[in-house]
């Protein structure tokens, strides 16, 4: 009696084995794969395609952007938040295979509100969902939005609702991992699709083009296959992504509720699930996700002190590079400028306002200049303190990621310099890593750098280049236009590099143009002699085959510790 899934993506074969891990979570319905009955998955209603051309793509909804608000206000979507002409402007993937079958049937019901079939999402959240109302949203230690603490990551769940509104097992579990993380969207694993339910789904419908699934709860989905495409397209587009997997399977948990009965507990009816990834702008971190970009993805914490002292700790977690330094600036952030147009990041880590004089801070003009600077990146705050650390925790918690507790000499030399500003920084920027599961992947093959006071990003051979800052970079057009692009700079017109390392080394090369006559003559040498051995082009053509090393090596470093979906158990 299984009937064929309505989403985008999935095809006629992923429902017909009839895996029993195919579980559904319709409020009134039991989960099957925890061993209650089954609920059929419901196919999205038929109706004409009439007028509608095969392939349409409508636009793209507008991106997020940094705002004052924190990133867990950006990104998330309201909870009541209507799906009213969300699939009208969802953006469509290439038709391939049988999904051209069902091209024609899935248009016609984003017609219609995305296959909602006149269904009132909005008028029912209103309804059920009274704690997510905004005079009463909470978060977990129910503080409400006015309070400076206020943390946007978590909610506040009144304490008897799902008894009162007979919430099944499967939904308590939904919940639970929302609650937790009220700011992303959860890509839930049940059996071989990930689901989207409540405000995720109406995430899905609009921005990866999915199909709401019969009924009054707000569902969308999608199979395992199509897990990198549409986790990263959500993450690009500036969403902070959960990824929810299966921990135990229908087997381990009928051993499990054994073992509890013997023991006179209660059993479970649901399967264990654990958040295994955390997928922003900054941390896309698989191979999937990341082989078609060849630059770097940085993440830059920022905090202040008095008389304009900025420390800035910058990551790429790809590479494994981290800049840090502390910037005697001025009025305008002029240093600060210079560096952020340098590594051009695209998040932003600060600590939110409300702290203690001893916490981490950031002011207010500075948080304009952040917007002037980086409109397109995403901004993320945690509470000072006990988010976004001092620059002694910061050292402590630092030092658990290397042998014997032994700091690097970069850190070192910080520390001993008195740095305090620079190495809070580095607590924003180690707290984040620790937030999004990448810490015991990244920080122990990291490699520092530190910045020099003039905010200018060294290179190995740095005595022999010109130093570029912010207003020669953004006149001359070097690595980005005045529109943000890459389109005509001049980057774009001598980036030829097929690999990876060779472009991130090229931009390094033009932001350090050489100064020195004999170190120009000897790079000239060193080309013509390439072109007139013949070697060039088998060089350029054989590196096309060699994968990211840079990148390789950090992601070795993560299996090694079982990081992500590759984790052991999932």
């Amino acid at each position: 009696r299984k009937q064929k899934r309505g989403g985008e993506g999935a095809s006629e074969d992923d429902d017909e084995d009839g895996d029993d891990d195919d579980e559904s979570m319709e409020e009134a319905e039991p989960v099957d794969v925890d061993g209650a009955r089954k609920q059929k998955r419901r196919a999205a209603p038929k109706k004409s395609n009439k007028g509608l051309r095969l392939g349409a793509s409508p636009g793209t909804p507008s991106q997020p952007i940094l705002s004052q608000q924190s990133n867990q206000t950006s990104a998330a979507v309201p909870a009541a938040s209507s799906p009213a002409a969300h699939a009208a402007h969802a953006p469509r993937s290439p038709l391939t295979g049988r999904e051209k079958a069902r091209a024609a049937k899935k248009l016609a019901a984003a017609a219609d509100g995305g296959g909602s079939g006149g269904r009132n999402f909005e008028e029912r959240a209103h309804q059920r969902f009274k704690f997510l109302r905004p005079e009463n949203i909470k978060d977990a230690s129910g503080r409400r939005k006015g309070d400076p603490l206020y943390d946007a990551s978590t909610l506040h769940i009144p304490a008897g609702w799902f008894k009162q509104e007979k919430v099944s097992p499967g939904q308590q579990q939904w919940w639970t991992f929302k609650s937790e993380n009220f700011d992303s969207v959860l890509l839930f694993k049940m059996g071989k699709f990930y689901e989207m339910y409540e405000m995720d789904a109406h995430v899905g419908v609009e921005h990866l083009g999915l199909l709401y699934m019969k009924g009054d709860q707000p569902h969308c989905g999608f199979p395992e296959k199509a897990y990198a495409s549409n986790a990263e397209k959500l993450a690009r587009k500036g969403f902070k992504v959960i990824v929810v997997e299966q921990t135990e399977t229908p087997e381990q948990l009928a051993e499990r509720n054994r073992k509890r009965k013997k023991a006179g507990m209660g059993v479970d009816k649901v399967v264990n699930r654990e958040k295994v990834a955390v997928l922003s702008p900054g941390t896309l971190f698989d191979y999937e996700m990341v082989r078609n970009t060849r630059g770097c993805s940085y993440i830059v914490a920022v905090a202040e002190g008095g008389d304009f002292q900025i420390g800035v700790s910058a990551v790429d977690v790809t590479t494994g590079k981290m800049i840090l330094g502390q910037l005697a600036d001025n009025a305008s952030r002029s240093k600060l400028t210079t560096f952020l147009a340098a590594i051009n990041p695209v998040e932003v880590v600060v600590p939110k306002g409300g702290g203690s004089e001893e916490d981490a801070s950031v002011t207010e003009d500075t948080r304009a200049m952040l917007r002037r600077a980086l409109p397109g990146a995403k901004l993320t705050e945690l509470i000072p303190g006990d988010q976004f650390w001092a620059g002694g925790r910061a050292l402590e918690e630092a030092s658990g990621y290397f042998e014997g507790g032994a700091l690097p000499e970069t850190l070192r030399e910080l520390r001993d310099k008195g740095a305090a500003i620079a190495l809070s920084a580095l607590g924003g920027i180690v707290s984040f890593l620790q937030r999004s599961l990448l810490d015991k992947a990244v920080l122990p093959v990291c490699q520092f750098e530190v910045l020099p006071e003039d905010g200018i990003p060294r290179l190995a051979d740095d005595e022999q280049g010109a130093r570029l800052d912010a207003s020669a970079l953004s006149n001359l057009e070097i690595v980005e236009n005045a529109e943000g692009s890459k389109e005509g700079t001049l980057l774009s017109q001598l980036d030829h590099c097929v690999s990876g390392p060779g472009h991130r080394l090229l931009r390094e090369w033009l932001l350090h143009p050489l100064r020195k006559v004999e170190s120009i003559v000897a790079r000239q040498r060193a080309v013509e002699e390439l072109r007139q051995s013949g070697l060039a082009d088998d060089f350029h053509a054989g590196l096309k085959g060699i994968p990211d090393l840079e990148r390789s090596l950090t992601r070795m470093a993560a299996s090694s510790v079982g990081s992500g979906r590759g984790r052991g158990g999932v």
